[in-house]
């Protein structure tokens, strides 16, 4: 997943093997936002698949940081943190390195 702001405008996409999702969001979303809604949005499908641990893959540290506070002030993060204490499956968030130019 990930989540990206451009001069074009702000969006977050979700990939799989099985599917594709990707969404703009309003402009003055920040990056955070943006990422932290592809992991919410990652969480969501997981929910709805089979398998009981589920690995969401980002190269957003900052999100995965964010998650980590006991008291987020981001509103996608306290969902996020809300969708994983709601849900019967295990959630793993591994942390990859960005896309970086060669």
């Amino acid at each position: 997943m990930t989540g990206s702001k451009t001069e074009q405008g702000v969006a977050s996409a979700l990939f799989s093997e099985n599917f594709q999702i990707s969404k703009r969001l309003p402009n003055g979303t920040s990056v955070l936002t943006a990422e932290s809604y592809g992991v919410v949005e990652a969480i969501n499908y997981g929910a709805t698949v089979p398998a009981e641990n589920i690995l969401i893959v980002t190269d957003s540290r900052c999100s995965i940081q964010a998650i980590k506070k006991l008291y987020p002030t981001n509103s996608m993060v306290q969902k996020f943190q809300n969708n994983l204490r709601d849900s019967e499956k295990s959630f793993t968030l591994l942390n990859t390195q960005s896309h970086t130019n060669p």
